[in-house]
């Protein structure tokens, strides 16, 4: 019988563990923010479209060993709400233009693209994959802020 109970919590915590872990993807998904896969970015960059790509890692993931897109903006996910206060003026323009969001495998780009959303943000697209993704498919990277 003890064994029972403690597989039945066992489970729980995991069956708790993984909704929490997805919970930003469905209310991405909820909001009509896709995810679109890394190729689909590339071509987009390649057919000549401008697109604001938003890396959301931090400074030191954005400038280490994967590198970043070339011409990102790198605004933190954990500091993304204040960024974006100081920065409202600068990005205003950018409210209704394609915004690509990236972080290093598509974790934190959900949450910061409700963020983003609530800010006003509308044309948004997670990239699946991040920028481990980027790397494995052989695209160009750019190392210096």
């Amino acid at each position: 019988m003890f064994q029972a109970d403690t597989y039945k919590m066992v489970l729980i915590g995991v069956m708790v563990i993984v909704f929490l872990r997805f919970l930003p993807r469905i209310k991405a998904k909820m909001l009509g923010i896709p995810f679109v896969n890394v190729h689909d970015v590339k071509q987009r960059m390649d057919a000549g479209e401008a697109l604001l790509v938003i890396d959301v890692r931090t400074a030191g993931e954005f400038t280490g060993n994967l590198g970043h897109i070339e011409g990102a903006l790198n605004l933190d996910a954990s500091a993304l709400s204040s960024k974006l206060a100081d920065l409202a003026d600068k990005l205003e323009p950018f409210k209704d233009e394609p915004i690509v969001i990236t972080c290093r495998t598509d974790n934190r780009s959900p949450g910061a693209a409700r963020v983003l959303f609530q800010h006003g943000f509308k044309n948004l697209v997670i990239m699946g994959g991040g920028m481990s993704g980027w790397n494995r498919a052989g695209y160009p990277v750019a190392y210096k802020r």
